[in-house]
C-alpha cells in the first residue's frame, strides 16, 4: 500500500478514467446539441441596462425573456463537460508523471 494522500492507480487505470470522462463529456455536448439552438447562445453576456430617474444613479436592467428552465440546465451540463475534460487531463498527467517515477 502507498503511503496517505498517494495514489494506487497504475498510470493505465488512470488513463482508462479519463477517457471514460471525455466520453461522458462528449454524450453531454451531444446530447446539448441534440436540444437546437438555446436562446442561451444568442443573449449577451451582460444583460443591456437602462438610466432610471432624473440621476443616473443605479442602472435598472432591460426587461427580456429570462431563460429556460431547459436552457438552465443545458448551460450547467455544458459546464459539467467541460470540468470533466480537464479532469482527464489532469488524469493524463497524473499518469504520465506515475510513468516517468515508474
Amino acid at each position: 500500500m502507498g503511503t496517505e494522500g498517494e495514489s494506487t492507480e497504475t498510470p493505465a487505470t488512470l488513463r482508462v478514467r479519463a477517457e471514460g470522462l471525455r466520453e461522458c463529456a462528449r454524450q453531454a455536448r451531444e446530447l446539448v446539441s441534440s436540444l437546437g439552438p438555446r436562446r442561451v447562445d444568442r443573449r449577451p453576456a451582460e444583460p443591456p441596462a437602462a438610466w432610471w430617474g432624473r440621476e443616473p444613479e443605479q442602472p435598472v436592467p432591460l426587461l427580456g425573456d429570462p431563460p429556460s428552465v431547459l436552457d438552465l440546465m443545458a448551460g450547467t451540463l455544458l459546464s459539467d463537460a467541460g470540468r470533466w475534460e480537464a479532469e482527464a487531463s489532469a488524469l493524463d498527467l497524473r499518469a504520465g508523471g506515475a510513468e516517468h517515477r515508474g
